[in-house]
């Protein structure tokens, strides 16, 4: 018997189921839509006199301060900085994420993304002790199938990944789990993956509220230790 290819051994949830599967572990998918738009509009607010690091930086900075503060403000949340990554970690229980950029095949049903950028020490330690699968696919099929994870968010650490698509003009998003991280920084494989609905510009555009906030001073290497 052949053995399935990650993609096969992946639990995919549909953006429209997507709200009701990851309540089950309070996370609201409204906030995390909100964090992603005004995120989003932070990359298109960027001007050409803005470093070319700026959108990129911006758009991370403000998606990941936009779900912490309202995930935080329910008391079903709280934040961490560990070696500078941010996380928010459930009060209850051993469920934590973050939002980082990802690579094009992020928010695709028949793909397999990766990080935009591989990630260092802190965050491979992290995943891997906070997830505790099997990096072996033989032996993480039994688990990748089980009607728990299909119908319940298992506990980890999981990702609010995004990647604009300039060529389409929006903003693929999904929230996943990743089996592990290698010791090169990459992905391993995802265990469940909740597609979200793309983002695009014009319903950015269409709440002006968002561009209302003045950008403070960027400590660009904070941010390199975050995006390990």
């Amino acid at each position: 018997m052949a053995t399935p290819s990650p993609i096969e051994q992946t639990i995919i949830i549909a953006p429209s189921d997507a709200k009701q599967y990851l309540a089950k572990r309070d996370i609201d998918v409204d906030s995390l839509v909100e964090g992603l738009t005004e995120g989003f509009a932070k990359r298109l607010n960027c001007g050409v006199y803005d470093p070319v690091t700026a959108p990129a930086t911006y758009q991370w900075a403000e998606t990941n301060a936009s779900i912490r503060h309202s995930h935080c403000k329910t008391g079903k949340w709280e934040m961490a900085n560990p070696e500078n990554r941010p996380l928010i970690v459930h009060v209850e229980n051993l469920t934590q994420f973050g939002a980082v950029a990802g690579n094009s095949a992020t928010g695709l049903k028949n793909a397999v993304p990766d990080f935009a950028r591989k990630k260092g020490v802190a965050t491979i330690h992290s995943v891997n002790a906070s997830n505790q699968l099997p990096l072996e696919w033989e032996s993480l099929c039994s688990v990748a199938l089980s009607a728990d994870a299909r119908n319940t968010p298992p506990e980890g650490e999981w990702f609010l990944l995004y990647f604009y698509d300039k060529e389409n003009q929006q903003l693929r998003c999904e929230f996943s789990l990743a089996t592990g991280v290698s010791k090169n920084g990459g992905v391993e494989g995802w265990l469940v993956r909740v597609l979200l609905k793309p983002i695009h510009p014009d319903f950015v555009m269409a709440q002006p509220d968002l561009f209302g906030h003045e950008d403070g001073d960027i400590d660009f290497t904070i941010t390199r230790a975050a995006g390990e």
